[in-house]
């Protein structure tokens, strides 16, 4: 182990940071309503429609979006810099 400040803490908080934006992202996903077409002038082109939501690609993009957030602040989360990982050689007899 190095003796200079680490910076593992950093690289956690970070991780439970982007998780809970991931988990955050994925039930707003959820909870945001579908695509509703309403017209609300009869007899006037589609120009005068009223369109609220989100289509389901949208959603469906939003919550992959927070399932990449998720995994990407796990691996932040676990994530061990180059300065504080052991280096001794191991050979195949220390494993047995």
């Amino acid at each position: 182990m190095s003796k200079t400040s680490s910076k593992r803490p950093m690289f956690k908080a970070a991780g439970i940071v982007l998780a809970i934006l991931g988990v955050g992202t994925i039930a707003f996903a959820l909870i945001s309503e579908p695509s509703k077409f309403e017209f609300n002038i009869p007899g006037q082109p589609v120009e005068f429609s009223e369109v609220r939501g989100q289509t389901n690609f949208q959603r469906y993009g939003m919550g992959g979006f927070g399932v990449a957030l998720i995994f990407i602040g796990f691996r932040c989360y676990r994530y061990v810099p180059p300065a504080e990982r052991e280096r001794d050689y191991v050979s195949e007899e220390d494993l047995d």
